[in-house]
């Protein structure tokens, strides 16, 4: 019993080093929105990622479509794209040299 209590005590603090990793973009206007096979490409004008944390080589960002919300998150920035609304994007890692993408917050 105490080993399993240690065992999810050790798992939530796993998970809050985890969430506090992830940087957001600020209010960022949708330049590029580009819909691929394997999920959805995203440029935002102006927006330099600055995390040293985070290092892609790239300031651009993509979310696959495997991902779960995805068609959520695809919904938020095509609408944002379309109202010319900002968007701030939290993100917390690389795939493929590629920013991914974590939340989608419509401003």
């Amino acid at each position: 019993m105490k080993t399993t209590i240690k065992l999810l005590i050790f798992i939530f603090l796993i998970s809050l080093t985890q969430i506090s990793l992830a940087a957001w973009t600020g209010n960022q206007q949708v330049k590029v929105l580009k819909a691929q096979g394997n999920g959805i490409y995203l440029m935002l004008d102006g927006f330099v990622n600055n995390d040293p944390e985070i290092a892609c080589g790239s300031n651009d960002f993509f979310l696959l479509n495997t991902s779960n919300g995805y068609k959520e998150r695809v919904s938020f920035l095509l609408s944002a794209y379309m109202s010319g609304k900002s968007v701030n994007v939290s993100y917390y890692g690389c795939s493929s040299g590629h920013i991914e993408i974590g939340s989608v917050q419509l401003q």
